[in-house]
């Protein structure tokens, strides 16, 4: 079980039903940069304060709150996490019957593919900004 904690390529949380850092894997500890002594024994919420600006805690207390309540996995839309970082979590309830014994915090790194999007936009513009005199001199 040790090789899946240090091995995945998902950055991922497990939390207790008290919303305290379990366990976390090395993948998780390389994107957010925090330690796992500053995870573990933690709550999700503390973690959060300690590196996130209010609204990404908001944002991921309401994909724990929309997993827990309709008992099924939630992915979130993205999130820009501080200058140039986006990211989707996706968050997974873990229920015996009526009881939540964890909920599992994975984080999708989505940097790249919105650095992609932003190009394809600036791409756009400039394109735009090359058929406009066209369309103007056509219209004439």
């Amino acid at each position: 079980m040790d090789q899946i904690w240090e091995l995945t390529p998902v950055p991922t949380a497990v939390l207790s039903s008290s919303f305290t850092i379990v366990q976390v894997s090395e993948s998780y500890l390389r994107l957010t940069g925090l330690a796992s002594e500053d995870c573990i024994g933690h709550s999700v919420e503390d973690t959060l304060h300690a590196r996130s600006a209010d609204t990404v805690i908001a944002f991921v207390q309401q994909a724990i709150n929309t997993a827990k309540t309709t008992r099924n996995a939630y992915t979130t839309k993205e999130v820009q996490v501080g200058n140039c970082q986006s990211c989707k979590v996706r968050v997974t309830p873990i229920f015996k019957q009526e009881s939540l014994l964890y909920v599992v915090s994975e984080l999708q790194d989505t940097t790249e593919g919105h650095r992609g999007f932003m190009a394809l936009d600036a791409t756009d513009e400039h394109i735009e900004s090359w058929w406009k005199p066209l369309r103007t001199m056509r219209s004439s």
